[in-house]
């Protein structure tokens, strides 16, 4: 369990510090997204008829499909466009508030305590398997969210992929450090826990 909790905790650094800079040091996710003027009429629009913070999407959903109707109405305002989701935030303060961050820590300390807890149980000998393990874990996170949301929300397939892509290799450097610590019980038993964690396939 201390081996799980200090990996953890040198996991969630890793990520951490890869978010940083896959952020703020490489350019490959400010291309995926295309910002608004801050005086469009979009944006001016928003700020008047938005009044509380929330997920909002377009065009509206009729209240009642059982209308007759209804669907094909609904059907032709969605082909005729635009139709799109938008995150609004009507206070929200500072960019990247200290808050945020120590939010982001706890996050991904969270998550990297499940992934070594899943990374125990599945007593893999190897070491190079374990960093693999944990590789995998981000491609079913990158594939469950960003794939989820790119089917079926209409995430543009650049931005997906990236952001896919951006999990993976944040697990897979994680998983470098964290696949040194946890190893199979059988293996520390031995006395070969020393080399299976430097590279025993």
């Amino acid at each position: 369990m201390v081996r799980i909790i200090i990996a953890a905790v040198l996991g969630a650094v890793v990520y951490f510090a890869w978010g940083i800079t896959s952020w703020m040091v490489l350019d490959w996710h400010n291309p995926t997204m295309t910002p608004m003027a801050e005086n469009s009429a979009v944006v001016t629009a928003i700020g008047r008829q938005v009044k509380e913070p929330g997920m909002y999407y377009f065009p509206p959903r009729p209240a009642d499909w059982s209308e007759p109707g209804q669907w094909e109405a609904y059907t032709e305002l969605h082909e005729a466009g635009p139709a799109g989701f938008m995150v609004v935030s009507t206070d929200p303060g500072p960019p990247m508030p200290p808050m945020m961050m120590i939010q982001g820590g706890v996050l991904n300390l969270i998550v990297m305590l499940l992934v070594g807890w899943l990374l125990a149980m599945a007593s893999m000998k190897g070491y190079l398997k374990r960093v693999i393990f944990v590789a995998v874990i981000g491609a079913v996170v990158g594939l469950t969210a960003d794939g989820g949301y790119w089917n079926w929300m209409g995430m543009p397939t650049h931005y997906s992929v990236v952001m896919a892509a951006d999990r993976v290799i944040g697990f897979l450097l994680a998983g470098i450090f964290m696949a040194a610590l946890i190893w199979p019980k059988r293996v520390a038993a031995t006395g070969q826990a020393g080399s299976d964690s430097t590279g025993e396939a």
